[in-house]
């Protein structure tokens, strides 16, 4: 007998109640189940879990019971009386239906579909299957008749007829009745709400015994097609907006039943559209999944053409119209080339037709032609494509230039200009400053993050943080000089605590050098820096002492004067010079003095004339600590440009201090610089070789990050002018054609 059940309690928490805590998870392979139902059982009191399947929830005191439930598992009931934690498995339901119809985009159970459904099986169905009649109007026709089609709309369209899930647009009497295996007979409201309107006169559906997705037998395949667009409609009758990529939702997440849900307007290309998926869960799990879009019309136009057009040229256009229907489709085409039609043609398309149009490209004025291929049915039915060709003038457009720097305060220059040229732009810029922040901004976009790309950045946004004080505007770039900073300070190589290219590459004192450099210089400006500098002190002396010990020095210039062993290497002396400008960064007090001089009397032991960016290297430093030094030599390797700029280099000699990082020019111009500026006095020879430096940008950027880093670090405190305002330039043009 059927027993009611027990009316659910109303209980109202107090203080009395106690919480229980636990998951739900699944039985067989123990994965926490999100937005499973947990009710207090006889009572609406109740959560659901969270998306590891977690839980909590107070219960009264006494005998309780909760109650787990989710769709597609089982139900389980869990006593908690004497439980503060509740640990919960369920099993999946294997109930299995009677029966399911599949129509239109999903599974529904019979009871559940609005109007009448008729299913008829049988094999063969002629005499067997009530309903179902077969007559031979003669030896070669077979009419089919189906009970209650009769009953279907008249006078309007035949009903839709649906051969394997797929739209047919034949006559039923093109079916072989041999070849079908089930049929239903949709009308009324379920029809529509499933079909749409183009089953209005309700919807025949047949099943084949080659199975869905298998075409009938002498009969061409029939594609899932997509209704037919109206003339009234142009949004899909001409299609102009084709690309490569579709749709990108990096932000989706899933409901409570995992699902995740979007819309997207794809593109106007008739193709099929790959769709990747990328997911992740609160546990760190990832997964992957791909599918396909397909966009399809059975019947269309597509336009084939070239991808530009020279300025004179002509080329042929293809258009395609594409059948996909059974029947042949009566069409008319058309070519427009921009508002104007070419040509209007009518065609009977079985399954493609080709026309072809011979475009001329304009030789002025335009820069694309517009072409539209397109079709007509005559039931209103439109599609079409148009593409813009683009139009390049013919020949190579050729950019003739003079770059010029002005420096003394009243100069005339005269540009020599050509009138066949065409017109000429002139841009003037009264400091250098807008060239140097547009170099910042191109090494922040700089892709790569090593630690030698990582300094060059953090020294080029303190400069900018400067140049913004200079100028009075706010600087924005606080949280990338953190992020800078921490990113060095991580990068070190351990246990020296020293920096290589890569954080697990062996340490190199150049790029040791670089990043104390840029992460000392962000200290000065006053942000926050952890690093311990005893314990690098004492392992830069170490090396030192070790590459460059009293009993090991001595002996070795003997030997060499008297051509008993190899001199030491130059890389050897630049890593030694290295060593000791750390030190001083530091701010470490060994005898400078005395080790300069050794690493000067091996520099000097070595055969040939002193290298200059050594010699450079090794007077900039003795200037930082205050020691004698000589620059009676340099002028001799001062040479000039035909833009007025300067630049020093050993064109005889062989440069190594800087090595691959910088050409030789530009890292003993550098140092040359650094050098004129610290004795003083040469405030015309330093805009020289400002000018010599801003030149290396030919082709707008600096070439590499450390150049880059390198130049601004030395020359862009000196281009600031504190408190604004500056100089004011003046320019008079004036001119007369050639």
């Amino acid at each position: 007998d059927y027993l009611p059940a027990p009316p659910r309690q109303h209980l109202v928490p107090d203080g009395s109640w106690r919480l229980v805590r636990g998951q739900v998870v699944d039985f067989t392979n123990e994965e926490g189940i999100p937005g499973v139902t947990i009710l207090i059982k006889g009572t609406t009191l109740g959560v659901s879990t969270s998306v590891d399947g977690s839980f909590s929830l107070r219960v009264p005191p006494g005998k309780v019971q909760l109650v787990a439930s989710f769709v597609g598992y089982v139900t389980e009931e869990l006593d908690v009386e004497h439980r503060s934690e509740a640990y919960i498995k369920l099993r999946a339901s294997l109930q299995q239906l009677n029966e399911v119809v599949v129509v239109g985009y999903g599974t529904q159970q019979r009871r559940d579909v609005t109007g009448s459904v008729s299913t008829v099986s049988a094999s063969p169905l002629s005499g067997r299957v009530s309903g179902v009649q077969i007559a031979n109007a003669d030896d070669v026709e077979k009419i089919i008749r189906i009970r209650g089609v009769s009953s279907l709309g008249t006078g309007g369209p035949p009903p839709l007829l649906v051969v394997d899930g797929r739209v047919y647009t034949g006559q039923l009497a093109d079916i072989a009745p041999t070849d079908i295996a089930d049929i239903q007979v949709l009308k009324g409201a379920g029809a529509m709400a499933l079909y749409g309107s183009q089953a209005a006169n309700g919807v025949i559906v047949l099943k084949t015994k080659g199975g869905a997705g298998q075409p009938l037998r002498g009969l061409p395949g029939t594609p899932p097609e997509l209704p037919d667009v109206p003339a009234g409609d142009p949004r899909l009758a001409l299609r102009r907006h084709f690309r490569d990529y579709a749709w990108w939702r990096p932000t989706l997440t899933t409901d409570a039943q995992g699902h995740a849900h979007t819309e997207v307007v794809l593109p106007d290309d008739i193709t099929s559209w790959d769709t990747f998926v990328l997911g992740s869960d609160g546990h760190r799990r990832t997964g992957s999944a791909t599918g396909q879009l397909r966009a399809y019309k059975g019947l269309l136009a597509e336009l084939a053409g070239p991808r530009f057009l020279v300025a004179g040229d002509r080329a042929q256009v293809l258009g395609k119209v594409l059948n996909y229907r059974a029947d042949t489709a009566q069409v008319t085409t058309t070519f427009k080339v921009g508002p104007q039609v070419l040509r209007t043609q009518t065609h009977r398309v079985g399954s493609s037709v080709i026309d072809t149009l011979t475009v001329t490209a304009p030789t002025t004025g335009a820069d694309s032609v517009q072409v539209t291929f397109g079709l007509q049915g005559a039931n209103g039915y439109a599609d079409g494509e148009q593409r813009s060709l683009v139009v390049v003038p013919a020949g190579t457009r050729e950019r003739v230039g003079t770059y010029a720097v002005v420096t003394a305060s009243d100069t005339t220059l005269v540009l020599p200009l050509s009138p066949s040229l065409g017109e000429v732009t002139v841009r003037l810029e009264s400091d250098a400053l807008p060239a140097l922040l547009s170099e910042i901004q191109h090494l922040q976009y700089y892709a790569y993050l090593c630690n030698e790309q990582a300094a060059s950045k953090l020294l080029a946004l303190l400069l900018e943080r400067r140049i913004c004080i200079v100028q009075g505007v706010a600087f924005k770039g606080d949280k990338a000089i953190i992020f800078l900073i921490n990113k060095l300070l991580a990068g070190r190589h351990q246990p020296e605590g020293l920096w290589g290219t890569w954080p697990a590459t062996e340490p190199s004192f150049w790029v040791t050098a670089h990043a104390l450099e840029a992460l000392l210089g962000a200290e000065k400006a006053g942000y926050p820096l952890a690093i311990d500098r005893a314990a690098l002190q004492a392992y830069l002396l170490r090396e030192l002492d070790q590459r460059l010990s009293v009993p090991a020095t001595v002996p070795t210039l003997a030997e060499q004067r008297r051509g008993l062993v190899a001199h030491p290497t130059a890389l050897e002396t630049n890593d030694q010079l290295r060593l000791l400008r750390l030190l001083h960064q530091l701010g470490a007090s060994p005898d400078y003095r005395t080790y300069l001089d050794r690493i000067d009397r091996l520099d000097r032991a070595q055969p040939g004339r002193r290298a200059l960016d050594r010699y450079l290297a090794s007077t900039e430093l003795r200037q930082q600590l205050g020691l004698p030094y000589q620059l009676d030599t340099l002028r001799r390797y001062r040479l000039r440009t035909e833009l007025g700029g300067v630049f020093y280099a050993d064109t005889a000699g062989q440069n190594t201090y800087y090595r691959y990082l910088l050409a030789d020019r530009v890292g003993t111009t550098l140092l040359a610089y650094r050098v004129l500026r610290a004795q003083g006095g040469h405030e015309p020879e330093l805009v020289r070789i400002r000018t010599f430096l801003l030149g290396l940008r030919g082709g707008g950027y600096w070439g590499s990050t450390y150049e880059a880093a390198s130049i601004l670090a030395t020359i862009g405190p000196d281009l600031l002018v504190p408190g604004g305002g500056g100089v004011m330039a003046q320019v008079r043009l004036s001119g007369a054609p050639a």
